[in-house]
């Protein structure tokens, strides 16, 4: 990073950081409740001698992050299988922008197959308001986190979002790592996947007055991930549910913490990460004659077209818009097992709630508007 800046506050750990942050995890008696609760087999001294010896972030992801994801992979989905590699040049570095379903896993998904491929992971960029619990922030930025500031206005957000800006261009354009980044702060709670123009803006801020140059050197890629089964639907539709009724909704000060838990441990199914083609291919033949706002809403329009093409629809997807369409003009595309295992698992997840027919229409959307917006591109 350059010398000019300071950007220690939100980069993630350095190898020289790693040894001590280790010796301070190892102390977490929270972080080890926390474990037991989720992993209640997994026995803590194995993990507290796995992290022994541990000096680099390189051999904390290879020794520790990298099985502990397989595991995931194996007992919680039905396979991750992946697509596009091949348009990435393994010798530069890409900030990669994501839809979001899941807190964490979306960009473990292909921070690990980077790994796989190459040797190394990128950084990934997460809210800070997941950083509130101190063993949690470790491990983000043992894991190449970088922190996005949140809940900032005036002044302070543009200072944060050119800081951050300035911290992206340098890691990709002086070739020190690749970054992850979501399309839209949050995640999507009803299936459909459009870009913010603030991330747009804040991308563009360090490149000043030359900013579609500095866009081109960001080697900017989209992704697209889907499941075939998101473990927090319901919970989504509930807090839609509420900002439909009451137009706000407040979470619980561990809610986030006990929504990556149940995004990870929740079973998923079918698994697709689509890695697309470098914006560059599709923006330098349109961008002429784009002025303003104009710029934003296209470079938006680029990145959508192919997270939105790229998304793998899943038999719950086409199921999800028969049902709301009481026709099955999408009945090719699943079985009548699966409608079944479908309707079963959301029948027995809706029981008890105070309003289920609203959150079952709203998890229904949820997973048939992937099935709109794409036949909207056609």
């Amino acid at each position: 990073m350059s010398e000019s800046q300071d950007f220690s506050e939100l980069e993630p750990y350095s190898d020289h950081q790693v040894t001590s942050v280790l010796e301070r995890l190892m102390k977490s008696e929270a972080l080890f409740q926390a474990l037991h609760k989720e992993f209640p087999g997994l026995d803590p001294n194995l993990v507290k001698e796995k992290m022994k010896g541990i000096d680099s972030v390189k051999a904390f992801q290879s020794q520790i992050m990298v099985p502990a994801v397989e595991y995931l992979f194996k007992t919680t989905t039905s396979g991750l299988t992946v697509s596009g590699l091949e348009h990435i040049e393994e010798d530069q570095c890409h900030v990669f922008i994501s839809n979001h379903r899941d807190i964490v896993l979306d960009s473990v998904c292909l921070g690990w197959s980077s790994f796989k491929r190459i040797g190394r992971a990128m950084q990934m960029a997460i809210g800070s308001n997941l950083m509130k619990t101190e063993w949690v922030a470790h491990l983000f930025k043992l894991n190449k986190t970088v922190i996005v500031a949140r809940h900032q206005k005036g002044r302070a957000l543009l200072e944060a979002s050119l800081k951050l800006s300035s911290y992206i261009a340098q890691l990709v354009t002086e070739g020190k790592d690749s970054l992850w980044i979501a399309q839209a702060e949050g995640r999507t709670k009803d299936g459909n996947d459009f870009t913010q123009s603030g991330l747009v803006k804040m991308l563009t801020l360090a490149g000043g007055k030359e900013w579609e140059a500095h866009i081109q050197g960001l080697n900017i890629v989209p992704v697209s991930i889907s499941y075939e089964y998101d473990p927090c639907d319901l919970a989504k539709a509930r807090e839609r549910l509420q900002v439909l009724k009451t137009g706000s909704y407040e979470k619980a000060p561990d809610e986030d913490l006990a929504s990556i838990a149940q995004g990870l441990n929740g079973f998923k199914g079918r698994v697709h990460l689509a890695v697309g083609k470098p914006i560059s291919e599709f923006w330098d033949a349109q961008r002429e004659g784009l002025t303003g706002k104009m710029r934003i809403a296209r470079l938006q329009s680029v990145l959508d077209q192919q997270i939105i093409s790229n998304y793998q629809l899943m038999p719950t997807n086409y199921i999800c818009a028969d049902l709301l369409s009481n026709e099955k003009i999408n009945e090719k595309h699943y079985n009548e097992a699966e409608l079944m295992a479908f309707q079963d698992r959301l029948e027995r997840r809706l029981e008890g709630s105070s309003d289920p027919q609203a959150l079952r229409n709203l998890n229904l959307v949820m997973y048939a508007n992937p099935v709109r917006n794409k036949m909207a591109l056609a």
